[in-house]
């Protein structure tokens, strides 16, 4: 990490942060996602189709996962809500 890009003070403290934030839910590359991925033509970049078939896994089981993001492959894909 770069210094100053972040208000973690040691980036080994990433993981504490992010569990204590409950805004933030740490979602497993699982096979239902990869799935999901392969079937994503519409965005071009593979970590792409992957934050997008995370939330459309998720928009599945029940969630709300609008994605916050100006990334115009995700947001011209129309595949999921997004908020910039």
């Amino acid at each position: 990490m770069e210094r100053g890009r972040t208000s973690i003070v040691d980036p080994k403290n990433l993981i504490s942060v992010v569990e204590a934030d409950l805004r933030v839910v740490i979602y497993p590359l699982d096979k239902e996602v990869i799935e999901m991925t392969m079937s994503l033509v519409a965005i071009n970049e593979m970590h792409d189709r992957q934050i997008v078939a995370t939330a459309l896994v998720l928009a599945s089981k029940g969630d709300i996962v609008p994605l916050l993001t100006c990334d115009q492959n995700i947001t011209a894909s129309g595949l999921v809500a997004t908020i910039w």
